[in-house]
Parts: structure tokens; C-alpha cells; sequence
């Protein structure tokens, strides 16, 4: 009976999740209609979720343009640790990682960088210009069936996809569209009214900026 109370809780935080895939911006009442839930229902899950980060974001990634980039390298170095606390305190490093297996730091910035140079380098795993990134839509099955369907794909990969090295169009944001990416970036679904008073910025200017967002971003 347990088992399947959990399975239902399950069932249905999926069905929520299958809405925000499709539209990140999605508001509650929409999402209680389409997946068939009460709007207390999905309040309540969407909420737990957020709070046990069984849900992220939605949040947004930049795509690359003739005059902006982002750079990640994986390496590894003799002192992880200490590495991830000095390259956070780099104005270009936009995310480091310490990570475990054939590389110690995942890093990301938006400015090429001489990493042989820090401090306890030791290799360089991969040095490449990121370029737009996907999110998969994860399906409702079992342990079993997904660790099944990974040993399978393990087995036989098949061909891969030819890399889509695209650039989107030429980047022409100001100060106030950068202080609303700044707001927004790591969460979409965040109040708007009240956070863009505090960065002064008008409505009329995040309204135009969401518009062309597709164009520069990817939502995950």
C-alpha cells in the first residue's frame, strides 16, 4: 500500500514536470488542467519538489553569438579544493565544479583562459567554445527499466549525432537586459514585479527581453 502511495506521489510530480518541459513558464492553473490535478495538488508538489531540488529551474544558458562565447575545459589539478575556491573568485569564471574520475574541475567561463597557469595545474583534459546545450525529457519508468535501458545503449551506442556548432545572432543586450538575465537566470518561475523594481528596471524592457529569448538562450 505504501509502495503505491509513493508510486502515485510520483506519478503525479511527473505529470507536472511533463507541463514546465513544455512550457517553463507555465502558470499553476494551466499545469492543474492539462495533467488533470487540483491546483492545490500542484502547488503542493511543485513546491516539495523545489524544496527537495528533485526539481531545478527553470533556468537559462547563454547561446553563443559572434561576440560573445563561453569556454569550458576540463583538467585536472593537485589540489582541487584549493582550486575551486581561488577560480570563484575569478571575475570571467561563470562555474567550476569539482568533479571525481578522469578530470578534478569542470570549469566554465565567458573569456578564454590561460588554465596551464593556475596554481597545481597538472593536465588538460579538454579545452573547447561551448556551444547550445539540451536538456532530454525524462521518461516515468522504473529503476529497473532505466538501468536495463542504459546497459543497452552502453552495449550498441549506435551513431552519433553530428555536433550542431551554430551560432545564434549578434547579441545586442544593455545593462538592463544583463541585470535581468542576472535575476532570472538560475530560476524562471521567480515573482517579476518586485525584483525588477529593486534593479530599476521597467516591465515594458523584461516583457521585450522575454520575446527574444529563445533567440539567445536555451531554458532548462
Amino acid at each position: 500500500m505504501v509502495k503505491r502511495s509513493v508510486f502515485n506521489q510520483l506519478e503525479r510530480c511527473h505529470r507536472i514536470y511533463e507541463q514546465l518541459y513544455q512550457d517553463p513558464l507555465m502558470p499553476g492553473h494551466t499545469i492543474a488542467r492539462n495533467s488533470g490535478l487540483s491546483r492545490n495538488t500542484v502547488s503542493k508538489y511543485l513546491q516539495e519538489m523545489l524544496d527537495q531540488t528533485s526539481l531545478l529551474g527553470p533556468y537559462l544558458r547563454m547561446k553563443p553569438t559572434p561576440t560573445y562565447r563561453e569556454y569550458v575545459y576540463l583538467a585536472n589539478f593537485s589540489d582541487p579544493k584549493q582550486t575551486f575556491t581561488a577560480l570563484s573568485c575569478f571575475p570571467s569564471v561563470l562555474d567550476v565544479v569539482h568533479t571525481f574520475g578522469d578530470w578534478t574541475t569542470l570549469l566554465i567561463t565567458n573569456q578564454p583562459l590561460d588554465i596551464e597557469r593556475i596554481y597545481g595545474f597538472q593536465d588538460l583534459i579538454l579545452s573547447e567554445c561551448k556551444y547550445s546545450i539540451i536538456t532530454p525529457k525524462t521518461e516515468f519508468i522504473s529503476w529497473k527499466a532505466a538501468l536495463a535501458k542504459a546497459s543497452e545503449i552502453l552495449k550498441d551506442p549506435g551513431v552519433p549525432s553530428p555536433l550542431k556548432r551554430e551560432l545564434a545572432p549578434q547579441l545586442d543586450w544593455g545593462e538592463d537586459q544583463w541585470k535581468i538575465y542576472s535575476i532570472f537566470n538560475l530560476n524562471m518561475r521567480r515573482t517579476v514585479t518586485n525584483l525588477l523594481q529593486k534593479a530599476l528596471v521597467r516591465y515594458e524592457t523584461y516583457a521585450k527581453w522575454k520575446e527574444d529569448l529563445d533567440i539567445h538562450c536555451t531554458v532548462h
